[in-house]
């Protein structure tokens, strides 16, 4: 397999190409995971294909919106287990065809809002990968073309912008994080920074740095002590993320 370093400061607007996929894995070459090995372990064929996306729409959530009104505006995350593979929705169109097409899967939480189109959204492009490693998102229409453009990735299925996300200058937008799994490949985005140390620090992901802001699901207010807490949590996952580069950036 090609070595790949993977920057650890991917911005909103990933300009970043390595080798032709930017911050993207290559699974190609000898001694590489074998994308149909991992998808007949998972129960996939390569030749699966997911239903298009649907437009994506604004979200609409009143004052005094319950929780479930909350998570209808949100994008909800999905994973299956047996696999280690991630899934993300956006509507409920959406939910229904992943968890129709994928009757293992199960909802783990809400991870961020939808932002309503606009000159100052930025949308958020979602692949579907064939190999059953769920899906990959960026906000970089470059990294997309990359993706697109390069025969290493050809299980990457582009389907379309799955949602608009904040611009980083929007008030109170937090970073969404990328990680890459060791193991499959597959991609984790949090904008928790205890999940993200976390799982920097079981060594089992890859830390990839920002992929795009958003706008938290939840409506409550950090305590002083929560976001001293929080402060201290993004701290140590970037010193865990440096820790990472220095030793040499994707483990093979």
């Amino acid at each position: 397999m090609k070595s790949i370093r993977v920057s650890s400061r991917c911005t909103g607007l990933l300009v970043l190409i390595v080798i032709t996929a930017g911050c993207a894995r290559d699974d190609t070459g000898s001694g590489t995971r074998d994308a149909q090995g991992r998808a007949a372990q998972a129960g996939f064929e390569t030749s699966q294909t997911m239903p298009p996306l649907p437009q994506p729409q604004s979200p609409k959530v009143q004052a005094g919106a319950t929780d479930e009104d909350v998570a209808s505006s949100a994008v909800l995350r999905f994973v299956r287990n047996a696999a280690g593979s991630y899934f993300y929705a956006a509507s409920e169109a959406d939910r229904e065809s992943i968890v129709g097409s994928n009757p293992d899967v199960r909802f783990e939480k809400a991870l961020f809002k939808i932002s309503p189109p606009g000159a100052d959204a930025v949308p958020v492009h979602r692949f579907f990968r064939t190999d059953g490693s769920g899906h990959f998102l960026t906000a970089s229409a470059t990294e997309r073309d990359a993706i697109g453009a390069s025969p290493a990735h050809s299980h990457f299925q582009y389907e379309g912008v799955a949602f608009f996300a904040a611009p980083q200058s929007a008030l109170g937008a937090v970073p969404v994080y990328r990680l890459s799994s060791n193991a499959n490949g597959a991609y984790l985005y949090t904008s928790d920074s205890a999940e993200r140390a976390t799982a920097i620090h079981s060594g089992d992901w890859l830390d990839e740095g920002i992929a795009f802001h958003a706008l938290p699901a939840g409506r409550r207010i950090l305590t002083g002590a929560e976001s001293a807490e929080r402060q201290r949590l993004e701290q140590m996952a970037a010193r865990l993320a440096k820790r990472q580069e220095e030793r040499g950036g994707v483990q093979q």
